[in-house]
Parts: structure tokens; C-alpha cells; sequence
């Protein structure tokens, strides 16, 4: 008898504590959409660096990509965020602290 509640203990247990576990990260980070004016003001910060952004979309899967051009090479990015440290390093390289 005492192994049966001992087991029907446990299991409430177990089900407790899945239920007050804390909710489960996810491993990508959310997708950030930029609209149309911060994209516009990034595209000016750009020219002010003798740079261009264009925005591409990657037919098979739909996927957006964003190209930071220069009379040197381009450099593509998967996540907006990325474009944005991107510019900041830029706008910051000839800075002296």
C-alpha cells in the first residue's frame, strides 16, 4: 500500500513541477520587421558614410537580406539588428574615447 501512494506522490510531483517550470527559450531570436521611416533614416546615416542599403528577398524561401554596399564590397546581413551594430561600428570607427 505504501508504495502505491509513494508512486501517485511522485507522479503529482512530477506534473507539478512541469507545470511551474519556466517557459522554454527559443534558440532563434524573434524576426524584426524595420519600417518604412527606419529604413529611410538608416539609408541616410549610410549616405552620410558613402554607403547605399538595399533590401533583398530571397525568392525560394522568402527570406529577407540586407546589403550594405561601398565602392569596396558588400556586406549582407540576415537580421536587422546586425545592419544596425553594423552602422554604429561605422559611425564610430574614427572616433578616438
Amino acid at each position: 500500500m505504501d508504495k502505491k501512494n509513494m508512486a501517485v506522490n511522485s507522479t503529482l510531483t512530477a506534473t507539478q513541477e512541469e507545470t511551474t517550470s519556466p517557459a522554454i527559450i527559443p534558440l532563434r531570436p524573434p524576426v524584426v520587421k524595420p519600417t518604412e521611416k527606419e529604413c529611410a533614416t538608416l539609408k541616410a546615416r549610410l549616405a552620410l558614410l558613402g554607403r547605399t542599403l538595399q533590401c533583398a528577398r530571397r525568392a525560394c524561401d522568402g527570406r529577407r537580406t540586407w546589403h550594405v554596399s561601398d565602392y569596396r564590397g558588400t556586406f549582407v546581413f540576415g537580421h536587422w539588428g546586425d545592419v544596425l551594430a553594423h552602422v554604429t561600428s561605422l559611425e564610430h570607427r574614427g572616433r578616438v574615447l
